[in-house]
């Protein structure tokens, strides 16, 4: 059977040596955000353990430990703090060298051996390095539902725990088991007050069915280790759902939920690139998306080696790649080449109909569309070495199309079709915002829409997989709301960096639906609002026209982060951040349903309570206090009800993530 590794380096293909896979670092990239404290995690399926550093939280939860996969039995581990696995003698063990910070001694620890057989026998233990406790072994037995549980107060005076998690004779099987390593988890107490009109908030558990508001059927804890905070400056979600899988990608992480909430996988993006990337590229910006045609989920994150807005290269020694993943079937139980095709498609060159370009261009904010015969890849493209928000940074926004059936089948692509958006007023290259619509494509155009002003550029390729040509409109809303606005926090913290621009925008039944950011005038201040269209684009290539338009916004509260999905009804759902002076960064959603007066959208609903301030900046960018880029929403394809997945800040500048299924209604 042919490789699902597939490396592309323009028209080259080839795999990349294990050793150089195996030895990837981490590193530290301002727009590619990666999880500091994480230093490795086992790869499923590779037989071998590398390490993971963890940070426990200051208000006394640990965070994520580790998720891994069983060793095979020839394989020992033996990791040091910082250092790589090696494989030594045979043995059934692993272990671990946990760093927490700061020290955890007498806090709970809750370990939860799960995918196990019922009645399988496995024994935990945890010993301190430094301190003076000694081991205490704990043998467990799994439950009927494969789970076994060893809750554990760490002693000792030591700032290291060792927790070694090994199958008893007789019981081990290669593979057979995902040890995940959690804390209990606790939820912060509200330090400031809660508005009036607030929800219920999530409870504290890691899967929720009751107790929650009207119309939300499950929520669950969308992104493992939460609340988390050190590296990561600012969060991008994104969100796909199959027929039995929920995948969650953020800038750091991955992970795959079955519907029920129950974690399948989890893993650092850099390691399940580890298969394609180079040892110093560094991975963020990420999307996902499912497509029901072929049932498969892409997801498709930036790759960069080096800092694109300062390091310089020479054409040809640029390095910069759409790494693109596509699940061998719809319901993937792992994140290994067993459950995904890898590619590592080369952004420096470009395929125009005019020729072949090599460039020293680098990109991010990825987006992901797919329709019946074509995979669509928009970036906006950046200059090597032009610092951010200098003239001479921005070299357009793109748009690469690929054959999907190669992609499906995991066989090498070295060829594509990429496109340059233009200005239709002055027919420069378009280097604003854009956003392609998901539902698009098929016998309809891949719709892309632009911001200018207060108004709108749409543009629609046709013939993707053939011939594409490009049309373009502009239009205009009905009323013309003022620019962005800011997002105040308690406690005198500073405000929030709010981007004005949605990320996720929807075609269905004829019209384009998409939430962005405007400003609420409140006396000296202007707050961020959550603005929401839907444009008619029925009757295309004529003109488009709007429907309906309206706002989410409140006299003192500011509105961040929106993402709209609808679902088989037609009934829109908006998740989104809110903050003020007297309450701490929290995830609502609102809706609308089809048969409510237009330009109409019910009052939002409260579904996780914030705790704390956020304060984190970046050398890209310095002062910008960014907590969250954007928040995701799908339609499932298998009840038509939505998804929605967002974050918190539930501690001194923690976020936790958290995932909700939704049915619109009263």
């Amino acid at each position: 059977m042919a490789s699902a590794i597939a490396k592309h380096d323009g028209l080259a293909s080839a795999t990349k040596p294990q050793d150089e896979r195996r030895d990837a670092r981490e590193d530290e990239h301002p727009d590619h955000d990666q999880a500091k404290d994480v230093h490795g995690v086992i790869l499923p399926g590779r037989g071998s353990l590398r390490p993971m550093r963890v940070r426990f939280s200051a208000a006394g939860r640990s965070a994520l430990i580790v998720v891994l996969v069983a060793c095979q039995p020839q394989t020992a581990v033996a990791p040091t703090d910082g250092a790589r696995a090696t494989e030594a003698a045979p043995a059934r063990a692993t272990n671990i060298r946990l760093i927490p910070d700061p020290p955890v001694s007498g806090r709970p620890l809750d370990i939860a051996v799960v995918g196990l057989t019922p009645g399988e026998v496995v024994e935990v233990t945890v010993s301190s390095i430094e301190g003076v406790a000694a081991p205490r072994a704990n043998r467990v037995t799994a439950d009927s539902t494969g789970v076994a549980h060893v809750v554990l107060t760490l002693a000792g005076t030591g700032t290291s725990w060792t927790v070694d998690a090994r199958h008893l004779p007789g019981n081990f099987r290669a593979g057979d088991a995902v040890f995940s390593l959690v804390a209990p988890q606790t939820a912060p107490l509200p330090t400031g007050p809660v508005p009036s009109t607030a929800g219920p908030s999530l409870a504290a558990t890691r899967t929720q069915t009751s107790g929650l508001p009207a119309g939300v059927r499950i929520a669950f804890q969308g992104q493992p280790g939460a609340p988390t905070a050190h590296g990561q400056w600012h969060a991008d979600h994104a969100i796909a759902v199959g027929p039995a899988s929920v995948v969650t990608v953020g800038n750091g992480t991955l992970a795959i939920h079955a519907k029920s909430g129950e974690l399948r996988a989890f893993l650092p993006v850099t390691s399940f690139f580890d298969p394609v990337r180079l040892s110093s590229e560094g991975v963020g910006d990420p999307w996902v998306t499912f497509d029901g045609s072929s049932q498969r989920f892409f997801y498709v994150a930036d790759g960069t080696v080096g800092n694109g807005h300062f390091d310089s290269c020479a054409i040809g020694t640029c390095k910069a790649h759409h790494l693109l993943a596509v699940s061998r079937g719809a319901d993937p139980r792992g994140l290994s080449t067993d459950d995904w095709y890898f590619y590592a498609l080369d952004r420096t060159i470009i395929r125009l109909a005019t020729g072949v370009q090599q460039t020293t261009t680098w990109g991010d904010y990825d987006k992901v569309i797919v329709d019946a015969d074509t995979v669509l890849i928009k970036w906006p493209a950046y200059a090597f070495g032009a610092a951010s928000g200098s003239p001479d940074q921005s070299q357009g926004v793109r748009v690469r199309l690929l054959d999907k059936s190669k992609l499906v089948s995991g066989i090498p692509v070295d060829t594509w079709t990429d496109l340059q958006l233009r200005d239709p007023q002055t027919g420069a290259l378009w280097t604003g915002p854009a956003e392609p619509a998901d539902g698009s494509g098929g016998t309809l155009p891949f719709f892309i829409l632009g911001s200018r002003g207060c108004g709108f550029v749409i543009w629609a390729i046709s013939n993707a997989s053939s011939s594409p040509t490009i049309t373009t409109r502009e239009i205009s809303p009905r009323t013309c709301p003022s620019g962005g606005g800011e997002a105040p926090q308690p406690q005198g913290a500073p405000s929030f960096d709010v981007m004005r621009y949605g990320h996720g925008l929807v075609y269905q039944n004829g019209a384009l639906w998409y939430a962005f950011i405007v400003g609420r005038p409140n006396g000296s201040r202007n707050l961020s609002a959550v603005r929401w269209t839907q444009l008619d684009v029925s009757a295309w290539p004529g003109p488009p026209r709007v429907l309906q338009e309206g706002q989410v916004s409140d006299s003192a509260a500011a509105h961040l982060a929106p993402a709209i999905a609808l679902d088989s009804s037609g009934n829109a759902v908006i998740v989104f951040g809110r903050s003020s002076q007297t309450e701490f960064a929290s995830l609502y959603y609102a809706y609308r349903l089809a048969s409510d007066p237009l330009d109409q959208m019910r009052p939002p609903v409260l579904l996780q309570q914030g705790g704390g301030t956020w304060v984190a900046s970046s050398s890209v960018t310095p002062g910008r206090n960014r907590y969250v880029d954007f928040f995701a929403a799908t339609q499932d394809p298998s009840d038509g009800s939505v998804w929605v997945f967002g974050a918190s800040v539930t501690g001194a500048s923690e976020r936790d993530t958290w995932v909700a299924n939704i049915v619109a209604g009263p």
